[in-house]
């Protein structure tokens, strides 16, 4: 049985023949009585007495219309809820991408998007994090995935799946004997980093609570934080999710986590206050929490 034939059977019953209710229906007359065979015969009784007056529904066929009733206004309501969810998950989504995970690069994870959410567009951008907070502001971006930011803007946030900071030293330096390392056992050593301002400033203020300024070059190029560290016996930051790909090109470098995770990469979307599909936001956080574990982990 099918709600569709229940549905046949009960415009059968409210337009007392079949021409009147296949009309109603918009289907022909011999599509509605084979329907209505079909149905008679799964259910193993006779539905209608067929009489030159129309079709008088017999005592089955009344306690099958009161039992249909409820069941048809469920069904409809349920429609309507879908309706509903389908228009509440329908839009677009500006997305800033200011943080420093390559993955968030790769069209691939927009196209397995939109292979889950049809109707949900994003339209990536990416941005420096000052740049990409200076447009969520403006509302020329609906939301940035963005690290180590602390919202004094307002902004909603969402946190996402973080990762550890790695020091990245030659071989050769005493450091590189340990498991792990504290803040302050960087008190004597020169830095080359490719860090952002916020992980910058905090990096500052870690060291500093230690009693120490550290010595600190910054660029803007991830590859030549490495070579410098390897030429030049500086030490790098990395992020413990990109050393697979980089840390093997560069044997004399090691990679060494920090006790207690001292100085994690925390992750997070922010989201500009005005935005008028939460439902969306939602979608991509679960979405964006899904496939960071996947690869941070």
């Amino acid at each position: 049985m099918e709600i569709r034939q229940l549905r046949y059977f009960m415009q059968v019953c409210e337009s007392g023949s079949l021409l009147k209710a296949s009309e109603v229906l918009f289907i022909s007359h011999q599509a509605l009585s084979k329907s209505l065979s079909l149905l008679e015969k799964e259910l193993g009784a006779a539905l209608f007495y067929r009489t030159p007056k129309g079709m008088i529904p017999t005592q089955f066929g009344q306690e099958l219309l009161e039992d249909s009733r409820p069941i048809l206004a469920e069904w409809d309501q349920l429609n309507l809820k879908l309706e509903e969810s389908a228009t509440r998950h329908k839009g677009k989504i500006r997305l800033g991408l200011s943080g420093g995970l390559i993955y968030f690069g790769s069209k691939k994870i927009w196209e397995y998007f939109k292979e889950l959410h049809p109707h949900t567009e994003i339209e990536p951008y990416e941005h420096g994090y000052i740049e990409g907070l200076k447009c969520l502001k403006a509302g020329t971006l609906d939301a940035v995935v963005i690290s180590d930011y602390e919202n004094t803007d307002g902004f909603i946030t969402y946190s996402l799946p973080s990762t550890r900071r790695l020091l990245i030293v030659e071989k050769s330096n005493p450091l590189a004997s340990k498991e792990e390392l504290e803040i302050k056992d960087l008190r004597n050593e020169k830095f080359i980093l490719c860090i952002n301002d916020f992980a910058y400033n905090k990096f500052l203020r870690l060291c500093q609570a230690e009693g120490f300024t550290p010595d600190v070059r910054r660029t803007s190029d991830t590859v030549y934080m490495y070579k410098l560290c390897s030429e030049d016996g500086l030490c790098g930051l990395c992020i413990d999710s990109n050393t697979s790909n980089l840390v093997p090109k560069y044997p004399e470098l090691r990679a060494i986590p920090f006790k207690d995770n001292a100085f994690p990469y925390p992750m997070m979307l922010a989201v500009r206050n005005n935005y008028p599909k939460p439902t969306l936001i939602k979608e991509l956080v679960d979405f964006l929490t899904y496939s960071l574990n996947s690869v941070l982990y």
